[in-house]
């Protein structure tokens, strides 16, 4: 995996064999970093073309419902407009049971709405064994 951005809040890589980004939260983070990191992935996702994108919230920040509404409402829709008919999204839950409720509640919205496959994960490998499916599809 080569590293694209390294932060003291996250680590965003790209994975040439699955073709896949991945951003790994390493701390809780303001609201404002999250937006800020997740608007640098769009930004990779465009110089790559790279159909599958895995956020990894175990160590992520504690959002609110209006945050929540941001990422659903703003951040998707800017995703859909760049993403490739075959991409998919991933998620790794966060390890905190409220912050997984929030993820949970995400997960679910996305699930019913996206015109992309969305997974729900709770470590690396199962991630990694969803995306290798995909790719082998």
């Amino acid at each position: 995996m080569n590293i694209l951005l390294e932060k003291s809040s996250a680590i965003i890589r790209y994975d040439a064999h699955y073709h896949l980004i991945s951003i790994h939260f390493i701390r809780k983070i303001t609201f404002q970093e999250y937006k800020e990191l997740l608007n640098q992935v769009l930004e990779f996702i465009k110089q790559k073309g790279s159909p599958q994108l895995l956020i990894d919230q175990r160590f992520s920040i504690e959002i609110n419902i209006e945050e929540r509404a941001w990422f659903i409402t703003k951040w998707i829709p800017k995703l859909q407009e760049i993403a490739e008919s075959t991409f998919k999204l991933g998620f790794i839950a966060p390890k905190d049971r409220f912050d997984k409720i929030g993820a949970e509640y995400v997960f679910q919205t996305l699930s019913a709405q996206s015109i992309f496959p969305v997974g729900s994960f709770e470590n690396t490998d199962e991630a990694f064994t969803w995306f290798e499916d995909k790719v082998n599809e």
